[in-house]
C-alpha cells in the first residue's frame, strides 16, 4: 500500500513538473506581433511546441551527448543516401509497387533504366545486394517500410516444401512519399489537378557538390575578414546558372511545400482579397505569383517584378501555359531604382516600356509581396528597396506582405539571464532560420542577414512603413512567417 502512494505521488510531483515546464515555455516563447497583440494562434501554436520541446527534453535526458554530436557530424551520409534516393528515382519506383512493397529486384532493375547502365549478368547478385542494402538502410532514415515475407519453395509436383526463404520488400512513408517527383506526386481535388509536396528536385540540388562547396566555404572566410566576397557571389550565381531547370524546380517545391500554410490562412486570403492588383516584388520566374493565381486568391490581376530578364521571359512562359497569361503579366524593375529621371528604358523587359509606363504599372500594385528577399543585403540596401517600393508602389498607398524566415527576437527579459536555447531543443523553424542565417553570410558576406520581426519592422519603419492593425496566423512549426505592413501616412514618413 506504502509502495503504491509513493508511486502515485512521483506521478503526481512529474506532472505537475511537466505543467510548469509546459506553462513557462508557453508564456517564454508567445511572441508579440508588430502591432503590439500576440498572434491569433500564439496560445494553441506555443502550446503545440511546447509539447515538442517537452518530449525532446525527456529524450535529451535519456541521449548521451556524444550520441547527439555523432549524429551531428555524420550527417552528410544521410544526405547521401536521400540524393541517391533522388538521382536513381526510387521513391517513384516503391510507390508503382504500391501496397505490396518492391523488392529490392524489382528496384535495382528500374534503377538500371533510370541510369541508362549495362547489365552484367556476372554481377547482378552482388548489385542487387549493393540496392538492397541501400533500402534498409533507408528504413532506418524512415524513407521506407521494411517487410519481410516468407516465400515458399516446392518441388516440381507442388506436393512439398523443399526450401524456404524471407524476401524484403518496402513500401514508402510519407517522408518518402516527399521524393516523389513533382510530376508524380499529384492529387486530384474536385477536378483540378495540383501538386502534392515534393522536394526531389531540392534534394537533387542539394547534392550537387560544387553547389555545396560553394556555398558554405564562405563562412571561414567572413571570420577571417577576407574581403571577396563579390568574388565569391559572381562565382556562385555561375553555378547556379548552369543548374539553372535545377534550381527553378527546386524553388518551385520549395514554395509549394512553404505556402500550403500561409495561404491557407484566412488572415492572408482575406488580405488579398481587398487587392485588385497583386506585384511579387522580386518574383523570379513566377512561382508565387503562379500558386496564388491557382488558388484563386489574386481577384483581377498579378505582376512578376524582377531584374533578372531571363527569370521573367520563364515567368510569362509558366504563367501563359497555365492559362493565366490575361490576369499576369511581368515586370523588369531594379527595386533599387528610384526610377529617377535617369532610369534607362532599356533596361526593361520591354525596350518599349518607359519610365512613365514603368512608373504607371508599379502605380496599380495595391498590394506587393516579397517572399523569400530580405536576408540577401545589408541594412542600407534593404531599407532602400523597402523605401522605394513604398514610394512608387500605389502612389505610396500600397500595403506589404513581407513572407520570410524570421529568427526569434534573443533579447532577455527584465535584464534576468533567460535560457534560450538548450541542449533538448528540438529542430523546429528557428533551428531551419539560424542556419539559413549562416548560408546567407557565406553567400553575401556578413551583411546579409536573416533577422527577427522586431528587427525587421524597425527597419521597414525607417523606410516608411508600420505595422499592419490586422492579425496574422503563423503556423507554429513552418519556417515561413508573415508580416504584414501598410504606409505611414505622408506626413510621418516625409
Amino acid at each position: 500500500m506504502a509502495c503504491r502512494s509513493v508511486i502515485t505521488l512521483g506521478i503526481s510531483v512529474l506532472t505537475v513538473a511537466l505543467i510548469a515546464v509546459l506553462v513557462a515555455d508557453v508564456a517564454r516563447h508567445r511572441a508579440p506581433t508588430v502591432g503590439g497583440e500576440y498572434e491569433q494562434s500564439s496560445v494553441r501554436s506555443s502550446i503545440k511546441l511546447a509539447l515538442l520541446r517537452v518530449a525532446a527534453r525527456i529524450v535529451a535526458w535519456l541521449e548521451p551527448p556524444e550520441f547527439r554530436l555523432h549524429r551531428l557530424l555524420f550527417g552528410s551520409m544521410h544526405h547521401g543516401v536521400v540524393y541517391q534516393w533522388a538521382e536513381l528515382d526510387l521513391a517513384r519506383v516503391i510507390d508503382q509497387a504500391g501496397e505490396v512493397g518492391a523488392t529490392c529486384e524489382q528496384v535495382f532493375d528500374a534503377a538500371l533504366v533510370a541510369l541508362d547502365a549495362l547489365e552484367l549478368p556476372s554481377e547482378r547478385l552482388s548489385r542487387i545486394d549493393a540496392v538492397c542494402r541501400l533500402l534498409k538502410a533507408s528504413a532506418y532514415l524512415g524513407l521506407v517500410e521494411w517487410h519481410s515475407t516468407e516465400a515458399l519453395h516446392v518441388d516440381e509436383q507442388g506436393s512439398r516444401v523443399t526450401t524456404r526463404s524471407f524476401e524484403s520488400r518496402f513500401t514508402l512513408t510519407n517522408v518518402g512519399r516527399l521524393l516523389l517527383p513533382s510530376s508524380s506526386s499529384s492529387s486530384n481535388v474536385n477536378g483540378n489537378v495540383k501538386p502534392t509536396p515534393s522536394l526531389h528536385s531540392w534534394a537533387l540540388l542539394s547534392g550537387r557538390a560544387e553547389l555545396a562547396q560553394q556555398s558554405w566555404h564562405g563562412l571561414e572566410r567572413e571570420f577571417r575578414g577576407d574581403a571577396s566576397g563579390a568574388t565569391r557571389v559572381e562565382a556562385f550565381y555561375r553555378t547556379l546558372e548552369a543548374n539553372r531547370a535545377l534550381f527553378d524546380r527546386s524553388m518551385d517545391e520549395f514554395t509549394v511545400l512553404q505556402l500550403a500554410s500561409v495561404t491557407g490562412s484566412h488572415d492572408v486570403a482575406r488580405w488579398l482579397s481587398t487587392c485588385s492588383t497583386v506585384c511579387d516584388v522580386g518574383g523570379g520566374h513566377g512561382t508565387l505569383v503562379h500558386w496564388l493565381l491557382a488558388r484563386g486568391l489574386v481577384r483581377q490581376q498579378a505582376v512578376v517584378v524582377d531584374i533578372d530578364a531571363s527569370a521573367l521571359a520563364r515567368a510569362e512562359q509558366r504563367l501563359e501555359a497555365a492559362g493565366f497569361g490575361s490576369r499576369a503579366r511581368t515586370l523588369q524593375w531594379d527595386m533599387f531604382d528610384a526610377l529617377s529621371s535617369e532610369f534607362d528604358a532599356s533596361s526593361s523587359a520591354n525596350p518599349s516600356v518607359t519610365q512613365s509606363a514603368t512608373r504607371h504599372t508599379l502605380q496599380a500594385c495595391e498590394c506587393v509581396l516579397m517572399k523569400g528577399i530580405t536576408s540577401d543585403w545589408n541594412d542600407q540596401r534593404l531599407e532602400l528597396a523597402l523605401h522605394n517600393v513604398r514610394r512608387l508602389a500605389a502612389d505610396g498607398a500600397a500595403r506589404l506582405l513581407v513572407l520570410d524566415h524570421f529568427l526569434v527576437d534573443d533579447d532577455s527579459a527584465n535584464g534576468a539571464r533567460t535560457t534560450l536555447v538548450d541542449a533538448s531543443t528540438p529542430y523546429t523553424a528557428d533551428s531551419f532560420t539560424r542556419s539559413m542565417d549562416l548560408l546567407m553570410m557565406s553567400l553575401f558576406g556578413r551583411g546579409s542577414r536573416q533577422r527577427t520581426k522586431s528587427e525587421f519592422v524597425a527597419l521597414a519603419q525607417r523606410a516608411g512603413w508600420q505595422g499592419y492593425t490586422g492579425a496574422f496566423e503563423a503556423h507554429w512549426q513552418a519556417p515561413l512567417q508573415v508580416v504584414a505592413l501598410e504606409p505611414m501616412h505622408h506626413a510621418e514618413c516625409a
